[in-house]
């Protein structure tokens, strides 16, 4: 659908609580994040990527949703990244775990790519438990 004929969700999507499991598929250095950045940005007007996040869960149980086909996967809490500028909401007339990491500074550059990665890598690689292969 183009911008011009997309309507607003009957409501705004809901923010991530402080203790939010946030995973991401890889670990968000290969070009497969500019690309979903462009798409998130071409579908709702602004700067973010797709994560799967669901308060309440643990990341095992929203891992085994498979919302990403990556080997490996990284995490982060909702609180830990939204104290340095990123917003976790639910994806715009999706529910949880769909989501989006949202950047509040606008565009993201390489730094502030690197200064993301570094949130989500600090806690280690994780195997992708619905990981099917390719």
């Amino acid at each position: 659908m183009s911008h011009s004929q997309r309507v607003a969700p009957e409501q705004e999507p809901s923010e991530a609580p402080p203790g939010t499991w946030v995973l991401r598929g890889g670990d968000l250095a290969g070009p497969s994040r500019e690309k979903n950045l462009r798409a998130v940005f071409e579908e709702y007007s602004i700067w973010g990527i797709c994560v799967a996040a669901e308060p309440g869960k643990q990341p095992v149980e929203i891992a085994g949703y498979g919302k990403f086909g990556n080997r490996q996967m990284t995490m982060s809490l909702s609180d830990e990244l939204l104290a340095d500028g990123y917003l976790v909401t639910e994806e715009p007339g999706q529910t949880w775990p769909n989501a989006l990491l949202i950047f509040t500074r606008g565009e993201p550059d390489s730094e502030e790519w690197d200064r993301l990665r570094n949130h989500f890598v600090e806690r280690g690689l994780h195997p992708n438990p619905t990981y099917r292969g390719k």
